[in-house]
């Protein structure tokens, strides 16, 4: 079997298992290297389970020796690692390495959202650049994003409150431009960071924000995504 490239997803729990086993990696006959085997499985693409040989053990510890190449506690010993890892390991290693707390919440999280939602939902949003934190979690982002009761509720609580929908970032009146058609043009998001989706079963309205549609593809076009605040005040400032 031709082995995949390593998602993201992978890779964030390769690292927070590394880091777990930075002074020394346990044995692969261990059952610790086999659980950690079967729940890459479960967020491998396409779920890889029925793989006899997806995501072995041998393969799993070529990983883990490219993260050894790349950790100066590991070569400040004289040793090598396995050199030639992907770039996407050194892109993680900067991010994460001096914050593991924060890599651990991230990689539980990417755990627990595996069952909740396909890789593949939301695929046909071409627009949404796959977040830090990675596919799976992005895709629940998307999930919760279009659950139409919650964006139903969302839009009627502010039109309730400030009689009028309008963007949270640039302002946009929608009922000034659509009227009565404002409430099918207005797009929501999700605010809360995407590490704290898994656990957060219930959505609250105020997790939401009511954003426009281009303002909306803006704070998914880069990684990490902006946040709605930083949207807003770096168009206060382009616009002057």
């Amino acid at each position: 079997m031709t082995q995949k490239n390593w998602t993201r997803d992978e890779l964030i729990l390769a690292l927070d298992f590394y880091i777990d086993h930075r002074t020394a990696l346990p044995p692969q006959s261990s059952s610790t290297a086999l659980q950690f085997s079967r729940e890459l499985r479960k967020v491998a693409p396409d779920m890889g389970a029925s793989h006899a040989a997806y995501r072995n053990l041998n393969a799993i510890f070529m990983k883990l020796a490219n993260f050894q190449a790349i950790d100066p506690q590991y070569t400040a010993q004289g040793r090598k690692g396995l050199q030639r890892g992907g770039r996407s390991d050194a892109n993680l290693w900067e991010l994460f390495s001096s914050d593991p707390k924060r890599l651990k919440e991230i990689a539980n999280a990417i755990k627990q959202a595996a069952g909740q939602v396909s890789t593949h939902e939301g695929d046909d949003v071409d627009t949404i650049v796959e977040a830090t934190e990675g596919r799976i979690l992005s895709r629940l982002h998307t999930f919760r994003e279009r659950n139409r009761g919650l964006v139903k509720a969302k839009k009627v609580e502010v039109l309730k409150r400030e009689g009028k929908l309008a963007c949270e970032v640039c302002e946009f009146d929608f009922d000034n431009a659509y009227g009565a058609h404002s409430t099918a043009a207005i797009e929501v998001h999700h605010r809360l960071p995407l590490s704290a989706l898994p656990e957060q079963r219930k959505t609250k309205l105020s997790d939401l924000a009511l954003v426009c549609a281009n303002c909306h593809r803006i704070i998914h076009s880069r990684n990490p995504w902006f946040e709605i605040d930083e949207l807003r005040k770096e168009l206060r400032i382009t616009v002057g």
